[in-house]
C-alpha cells in the first residue's frame, strides 16, 4: 500500500468542525482569511460557552437525583467508567503487540470508546457498498482494535495525522504492519474527527461517515474492491488537548485489510 497521505476537506464553522484524512493525494484550499475570522470568532464563542457551562453545571448540582438522571449526558457530572482513562482499555487483545501498544499510551485525557458509533458506521458502510452493487466487508477484531488504538493514540498524543509521532513519525503502514503486527497483504486507513466548542452539542457518528462519503479520496477507499475486511474505532472525549483546542471531540478511524 502506498505511503502517501491525504489531508481532505476542512469545514470550519463557528461551533463545529469536521476534519478528515486518508491515504492519497492532498486537497487544500486557500482559506487563510476565513480561518483567521473563524479562529477569532471561535475564541469568543469558546469563552462564552465556558462561562455558561460553569453556570449550568453549578445549577444542575442543586437539582435532586430524581431530576438529574433525565438530563442530557453533557449536563450530568462526569462519572468514572470502565473505558475512561483505565490502564487496560480493552478486556482482551488480538495480540500481545496490540496490548503493549495500548498499555504504553499516556493517560492524559478522559475518554470512552463508542461501540454503538462503531457499529453504526459499519452498517452505513456496508449499506452504502450494497447500494453501489459491491460486496459487504467483513468485520475483523484485529482491525477493530488497531482502529481504536489509532483514534485513542491521536487523542492521548494530541495529534491528527497518518504519521505516528509516538513511533518516530512513521506512517500508518509501519504502525499496522511493524508495530502492531498485522498480517494483511494490503491495508488502508481513513481518519476523521468532529469537534465543537459547545459542551452541549451532540457529536454523531453519521457525521464522520458523511464526511468520508463526501470526500472523493475517502469515498474511493470505502468503495474499494482491494479490501475485504474492515475495523472501526471511535473515541469520545469531553475535552481534547491543545491540537483540538480543548474542545469536545469525536475521533474516528477506519482500518481496511486484505
Amino acid at each position: 500500500m502506498g505511503k502517501n497521505r491525504k489531508k481532505l476537506s476542512l469545514l470550519s464553522l463557528l461551533f463545529m468542525s469536521l476534519f478528515l484524512m486518508s491515504c492519497g493525494t492532498t486537497l487544500e484550499e486557500p482559506l487563510e482569511k476565513f480561518e483567521e475570522f473563524v479562529d477569532e470568532a471561535e475564541s469568543k464563542v469558546e469563552e462564552f460557552f465556558k462561562d455558561l457551562s460553569e453556570d449550568v453545571r453549578n445549577w444542575t448540582e442543586t437539582l435532586p437525583d430524581s431530576i438529574r438522571k433525565y438530563l442530557p449526558e453533557p449536563m450530568r457530572e462526569e462519572e468514572d467508567s470502565e473505558n475512561q482513562g483505565t490502564s487496560s482499555p480493552l478486556d482482551s487483545y488480538a495480540s500481545r503487540r496490540i496490548e503493549e501498544a495500548f498499555l504504553s499510551l499516556p493517560d492524559t485525557y478522559e475518554y470512552s470508546f463508542d461501540a454503538g458509533a462503531e457499529m453504526e458506521i459499519f452498517a452505513l458502510l456496508n449499506a452504502y457498498r450494497k447500494e453501489k452493487g459491491l460486496y459487504e466487508m467483513a468485520y475483523r477484531e484485529d482491525l477493530h482494535q488497531t482502529a481504536r488504538y489509532k483514534s485513542l493514540a491521536m487523542l492521548q498524543h494530541d495529534y491528527f495525522s497518518h504519521d505516528n509521532p509516538n513511533f518516530g513519525g512513521k506512517p500508518f503502514d509501519d504502525l499496522l504492519w511493524n508495530q502492531l503486527g498485522l498480517k494483511y497483504n494490503s491495508i488502508a486507513e481513513n481518519l476523521a474527527f468532529i469537534s465543537t466548542s459547545s459542551g452541549f452539542a451532540s457529536l454523531e457518528a453519521v457525521e464522520l461517515f458523511t464526511g468520508w462519503q463526501n470526500s472523493e479520496a475517502h469515498n474511493r477507499q470505502m468503495l474499494t474492491t482491494l479490501h475485504n475486511y474492515v475495523g472501526i474505532g471511535v473515541v469520545r472525549t469531553r475535552r481534547g488537548g491543545p491540537y483540538y483546542k480543548g474542545y469536545q471531540v469525536l475521533l474516528g478511524t477506519q482500518h481496511f485489510g486484505h
